[in-house]
């Protein structure tokens, strides 16, 4: 019998045979938005709310009837969209 260790990144499962690849694949999940642009956030806040079933616990999401945070998150997507549609079509 053969013994293996395996290491699974905590975010989305990928398995590694050394605990350094493992720690530097999870390091690729972090991401700083702040200097993204908008339709950047946009789309990540739409791939959220696509995706909120597959995080429930129960019938929520972070605390949240998983409605109301469907609802929260394309409402945010919504506003940030028709912000930045506003600030382009005033610098003309």
């Amino acid at each position: 019998m053969n013994k293996y260790t395996m290491y699974a990144c905590e975010f989305c499962g990928k398995e590694f045979s050394s605990a350094s690849e493992c720690e530097q694949h999870e390091e690729s999940h972090d991401h700083d938005y702040s200097f993204d642009a908008d339709t950047v956030i946009i789309q990540r806040l739409r791939e959220m709310k696509s995706g909120c079933y597959d995080y429930r616990i129960g019938n929520t999401v972070m605390g949240m009837p998983i409605t109301a945070f469907s609802s929260l998150i394309e409402t945010a997507a919504n506003r940030l969209e028709d912000l930045s549609n506003d600030a382009i079509s005033n610098d003309f």
